[in-house]
């Protein structure tokens, strides 16, 4: 038999423009070397699918589809001249196209067959960063003979000859990328309805039914282990010999019933499937996981260890070869989860050097980052945390990633207090340039010392962009505050929101906060200008809502808040938005509060009703309760009713009231208000306990108690 060339590229298409760009650029080196030609035949594309080919190959050649995918494969090849068959789909790539040209250049007559290395790609690959992947090996170069051909209706069966040459080709594929919902609906739509008939011919058919319960697992899990179980019994039916040529169920059983969490499942299926092959290197890791999940800490550590090993052999395993299984687990991101979950275990049998052990296998990376931050934090252990930070100064995603996971770590004062000396020492022996986080450790040395930073180091912590710095940064108004720097120092943090959260991240860590932060108001009460109002306001309101002080103290304060505040919206609202109570002009709840308030002051004295209605609409629109208590005491005489008999009955319902607030009982508290005010209307008190109750939700939805 003659040839024109020495490959023959052979592709069959529908509806691919998405990938065909892709694909044949991956292709075009090897035609471009005049080893190959490219072969495509299209079973009727309605997208721009053909238009594509042709740009890459004049061998385009259509033809309908037959129901039957190796009918439409051997078509494809019928029009191969090459010496060897080359297999690819539309959603593939060659990612070592220079390899494959080696390939074809090389002497390949003792061979009849040539296998290839296929990355299943689980997610669209992102650049410059690790993606994850099943790996698997499949015949994809076949010699170009009269009786080669392909058998089978839906998972096309190449009919290959030995021997069979194993290539260092890369084949990436990316049809397992289930992003597209509606392109997993339609897969699974045909694929499932042609396996069904099949098996309906033959019911026994341990490969069908393989096949339904990998396509049902891309849509439901369930379905998808009720279907795998179905093939499980069937090849518990065969002699245990013949077992092993179906070790691709016992892999696919446990994946799935992985995803459905059913962990004796999984124990007694790898148990088994690794009684048959110790190389199967999914089993081990299965098995490392389920029984991790159980808590069966010393198995799992036994199987996690012997996936390692496994996973160091693998390639060179006979099982690696087989171009029946796919293998989900033998990558470098399992490998990392493998060393983190003996890592973790480690840590909570609390045998540390032998956790430290195994983080030191691992690639710097989040999931280090992770491993290196529950070590560290353990006692007499924090040394680690500074040696990886040291480790990884110079990866700055890896390293900001890191710090962000160390601070959202429910630590001590003492314990960020060691890092932050160890921090500090880095970049001093070391002469790293300072940067935000070791400005930020300065700070909570200094706190710590109690001893003031050099201006120069203020000056840089104020000139910090703080839009992008994140909440644990607020250690730097505590300085600001225990150190009385001018209030206008909160201008350079920016928004009342980023002082906001600065503000809770200093209560919720430093004790006697909320006394250091009233100093701190009355040291500035004077302050007029209008930038330094608005933290003014923001520091007096987390001190009011907390309501920690004595009654006298809160009185005090409250009044100049609301001097502050009504000040200070005079300042940035046109007078006719505040003269027309325009509140959905009105920027949030606490401004309209004090919009009410300075209407409220304005009528107070001659009319006292009205005075009352504007106090009921504060309260409304923000739960100032003490404070608004406050003035209303002032009233609260006036507007008594005579009748003794009703006052006994307003006494009796609201102390009944206020025993149902006190004892939590808030759903009673409320019917009980809405039964009182259906009798006596607009009373002062039972305002205040709706406004007491207004606070107690919001201090459920925020523990901290203080508004976002």
């Amino acid at each position: 038999m003659t040839y024109e060339k020495k490959v023959s590229i052979c592709m069959m298409i529908k509806n691919e423009e998405k990938n065909l760009h892709r694909c044949f650029e991956s292709i075009k080196p090897v035609i471009d070397s005049g080893l190959a030609e490219l072969i495509v035949i299209d079973t009727g594309s309605e997208d721009r699918s053909i238009e594509i080919a042709r740009q890459y190959t004049e061998k385009v050649y259509e033809h309908p589809w037959t129901n039957n995918f190796s009918e439409m494969r051997n078509i494809s090849i019928s029009y191969a001249k090459g010496e060897w068959i080359w297999i690819i789909d539309a959603d593939e790539e060659i990612e070592n196209p220079k390899e494959m040209i080696k390939l074809f250049k090389n002497d390949l007559s003792k061979y009849n067959t040539i296998s290839v290395k296929i990355k299943n790609y689980m997610k669209t690959p992102v650049v410059d960063k690790e993606t994850k992947y099943a790996i698997s090996n499949f015949n994809r170069g076949f010699r170009n003979t009269v009786d080669f051909e392909y058998k089978g209706a839906i998972h096309n069966q190449p009919m290959y000859k030995n021997p069979i040459l194993s290539t260092n080709v890369i084949f990436g594929h990316y049809g397992y990328i289930w992003e597209d919902k509606e392109f997993v609906k339609k897969k699974f739509d045909r694929t499932a309805g042609i396996l069904k008939k099949e098996l309906e011919k033959n019911p026994e058919n341990i490969y069908y039914q393989f096949q339904l319960a990998v396509s049902y697992s891309t849509l439901d899990i369930e379905q998808g282990l009720m279907e795998i179980s179905k093939a499980y019994e069937l090849v518990k039916k065969l002699p245990y010999r013949e077992r092993g040529k179906y070790i691709y169920v016992h892999g696919t059983y446990a994946k799935i019933a992985s995803e459905n969490r059913k962990h004796s499942e999984i124990i007694e299926i790898c148990k088994e499937g690794l009684s048959i092959t110790q190389d199967y290197i999914d089993l081990w890791f299965l098995l490392g996981i389920s029984y991790s999940a159980i808590n069966d800490y010393d198995n799992a550590i036994n199987a996690f260890k012997e996936y390692l090993k496994c996973n160091d052999r693998f390639e060179k395993t006979l099982l690696s070869k087989d171009p029946a299984l796919t293998f989900y687990y033998f990558d470098d991101e399992t490998k990392e989860l493998a060393l983190y979950n003996i890592a973790s275990i480690y840590v909570k049998k609390k045998e540390h050097d032998i956790a430290l052990e195994y983080i030191n296998m691992m690639k710097s990376s989040d999931l280090k980052s992770v491993a290196v931050i529950n070590l560290g934090i353990c006692e007499n252990m924090e040394y680690v945390l500074s040696d990886y930070f040291k480790e990884i100064y110079k990866e700055e995603d890896i390293r900001l990633k890191f710090i962000n996971t160390f601070e959202n770590q429910r630590l001590t004062i003492e314990q960020k207090m060691i890092f932050s000396n160890r921090i500090s020492d880095f970049y001093s022996i070391n002469g790293e340039e300072s940067d935000s986080y070791y400005l930020l450790n300065l700070i909570r040395i200094h706190i710590s010392n109690d001893k003031p930073l050099n201006e120069d180091i203020i000056e840089e912590v104020l000139n910090l962009n703080y839009n992008e710095l994140p909440y644990y940064y607020g250690d730097i108004i505590v300085y600001i505050i225990m150190n009385d720097l001018p209030i206008d120092s909160f201008g350079y943090i920016g928004s009342v929101e980023q002082v906001n959260e600065f503000l809770k991240y200093a209560i919720n860590n430093y004790e006697n906060m909320h006394e250091k932060i009233i100093h701190y108001l009355y040291k500035n009460e004077n302050t007029e200008h209008i930038s330094n109002l608005r933290y003014w306001i923001v520091l007096a309101r987390h001190v009011l809502l907390a309501e920690e002080m004595n009654y006298d103290k809160h009185m005090k304060l409250f009044e100049r808040y609301v001097d502050n505040g009504t000040c200070y919206i005079k300042s940035i609202y046109h007078p006719n938005v505040l003269k027309e109570e325009l509140i959905y002009d009105v920027k949030n709840d606490e401004h309209r509060f004090f919009l009410f308030l300075l209407k409220a002051n304005k009528v107070k004295e001659k009319n006292m009703k009205e005075y009352i209605q504007y106090l009921r609409k504060a309260l409304k629109v923000y739960p100032m309760r003490t404070g608004i208590e406050i003035l209303m005491q002032e009233i609260e005489n006036d507007h008594s009713q005579s009748n003794p008999e009703m006052e006994l009955l307003k006494k009796h319902l609201k102390d009944n009231i206020n025993l149902m607030i006190e004892t939590n009982m808030i759903k009673e508290a409320e019917e009980l208000i809405r039964q009182y005010e259906e009798i006596i209307p607009e009373d002062v008190e039972v305002l205040l306990f709706k406004s007491e109750i207004a606070l107690i939700k919001l201090k459920q939805l925020d523990g901290s108690g203080i508004l976002n």
